[in-house]
């Protein structure tokens, strides 16, 4: 089946022959040579696993899991909601002994295809059965294709999983635009980290009390980098004018809430205060950045006069704190020239002291 190319071309006269060859196993055959591909935007080599596909679209990437199962090396996890693997084959490196069970007896049985050797077993993840264990869980948050937005959706329910491991150390994988504060109230008190990877944010993911650095409730992980940084450390980040340089925060530091840690740590400032967007002299190794060539009062006139005197052709907007699409606009500034640049927009200043400024800037990479 990996020899077939599967693509718009081809898939009619390819799923005759897999009929022809296979009969009525072709459809499980064709459907797992396709997610196996699709698996190799999140694993190095999936060409030996099984998936379902909302199994495979809820998978952790294997450097987040990677990474993760690195802050659990030495000890003895239970993954609860173990599904086929993915999770448990990144501990298996790491920790001392792994456990992993589910409730859904296909995933088991493709988990023990896919990791074997590990202890499996079918159980619901709000019924313990072991003790002493690190519980690590992934509820769904997908039914029936519908992504739930509200944790106490999710199978099982983040409320319910909290209740029920209280009294122990605890991981939950959850969705990255969750509700920091509804999660707060709904009794979890630990360190939520927000992980990035290729550009993305991947996750959000609740570490219990006993598996959290002493004063850090946050942490953003900039896997493209291997940087942390967190809320313990310096947040002395002033406001100021554009400096060289204009920085846009990984998406991880932003959904920390972060920036003003990230800023004092690279000797930046923001731009204003309620703003995401960072500025600075100097800018930190590897990081993409934009370097100010012009700064103007933002309107629509303003700036495409100002990129056809620069010879515009293409252009690159972001925005930040101004109501403006980007692709509404770019289109509507009318671009004949040769170069390429990127533009900033954003607000600055509060209440009748806000206004909207552009900077055109010369991309760094």
């Amino acid at each position: 089946m990996a020899e077939l190319a599967l693509t718009d071309a081809s898939r009619i006269s390819d799923v005759a022959s897999v009929r022809d060859r296979f009969g009525d196993r072709a459809a499980a055959l064709i459907e797992t040579t396709l997610l196996r591909r699709r698996a190799s935007a999140k694993f190095d080599d999936a060409s030996g696993w099984l998936f379902t596909e909302e199994a495979l679209e809820q998978a952790t990437a294997e450097p987040v899991a990677t990474h993760r199962a690195g802050r659990l090396a030495g000890r003895v996890v239970h993954d609860v909601t173990c599904s086929v693997g993915t999770e448990l084959a990144a501990l298996r490196g790491t920790a001392d002994y792994v456990v992993g069970s589910d409730l859904d007896p296909v995933r088991l049985a493709m988990a023990r295809h896919n990791v074997a050797g590990v202890e499996l077993c079918r159980a619901d993840a709000l019924h313990p059965i072991t003790r002493d264990t690190v519980v690590v869980a992934d509820p769904a948050r997908r039914i029936g294709g519908r992504r739930r937005f509200d944790p106490r959706d999710y199978t099982p329910p983040l409320d319910e999983l909290l209740a029920v491991y209280a009294d122990r150390d605890l991981v939950v994988k959850c969705a990255p635009g969750i509700d920091f504060d509804q999660v707060g109230r709904l009794g979890f008190v630990g360190e939520i980290a927000v992980t990035s990877l290729g550009g993305g944010v991947r996750e959000a993911c609740l570490w219990s009390a006993g598996l959290s650095e002493p004063g850090v409730t946050r942490r953003a992980t900039i896997l493209d980098r291997a940087e942390e940084i967190t809320d313990a450390e310096p947040d002395d980040c002033p406001a100021g004018p554009a400096g060289r340089w204009i920085v846009d925060p990984d998406g991880a530091v932003v959904r920390a809430g972060l920036v003003r840690h990230y800023g004092a740590r690279h000797g930046l400032w923001q731009l204003d205060p309620a703003i995401a967007y960072l500025t600075g002299d100097t800018l930190p190794d590897g990081v993409r950045g934009f370097e100010v060539i012009a700064e103007l009062n933002f309107s629509e006139r303003a700036l495409r006069q100002e990129l056809s005197i620069r010879d515009v052709g293409a252009v690159e907007i972001l925005v930040r704190g101004v109501s403006v699409d980007p692709d509404v606009l770019r289109p509507r500034l009318r671009l004949r020239g040769s170069q390429r640049l990127t533009v900033v927009i954003t607000r600055i200043g509060a209440g009748t002291a806000s206004r909207s400024v552009a900077y055109v800037c010369k991309p760094s990479r």
